[in-house]
């Protein structure tokens, strides 16, 4: 689609006269070559997330011998889940209730479907929102004149 608004504009350039800066299209070429290398990396690590997701897994299921418990302490997707409703209350009452209400979800869906122990997500919680309040503290005590807290 990138490419395609490029030759749209080249063409457009060269009908008006008003042709390019070739300049920018170097420049956007590097960014094409680069983006493809880091999409070839993201694709190899997601091939190997994927692989260690299955081993994962198959320890869960019993499938393979061993222990392969699944735990992650604290659960970043709970307490992303949190910042989220921390942030939407601020903005709004409505919103804060459907976040919390997200969050919620998210935690116990975390500890029903075996990925967390219910501890994870009560210390993500916890974690969260001591986070949340240190930072609302910094930004009152140390911010520059304007800026939000």
């Amino acid at each position: 689609m990138a490419i395609a608004a490029l030759l749209l504009a080249a063409a457009v350039g060269l009908r008006t006269g008003n042709m390019p800066d070739f300049g920018v299209l170097e420049d956007y070429a590097q960014y094409l070559l680069f983006a493809f290398w880091i999409g070839g990396c993201a694709f190899a690590l997601g091939s190997f997330f994927h692989l260690a997701q299955d081993i994962v897994w198959s320890g869960y299921i019993g499938a393979t011998p061993g222990s392969l418990g699944i735990s992650a302490f604290p659960s970043m997707h709970v307490a992303m889940a949190v910042l989220f409703a921390l942030y939407a209350t601020r903005r709004s009452r409505l919103a804060g209730l459907l976040m919390w209400a997200f969050a919620a979800i998210i935690m116990v869906g975390s500890v029903v479907l075996g990925w967390h122990y219910a501890v994870d997500g009560y210390a993500s919680v916890l974690i969260s929102i001591a986070i949340w309040k240190a930072c609302g503290y910094f930004l009152g005590k140390f911010a520059p004149e304007g800026v939000a807290a």
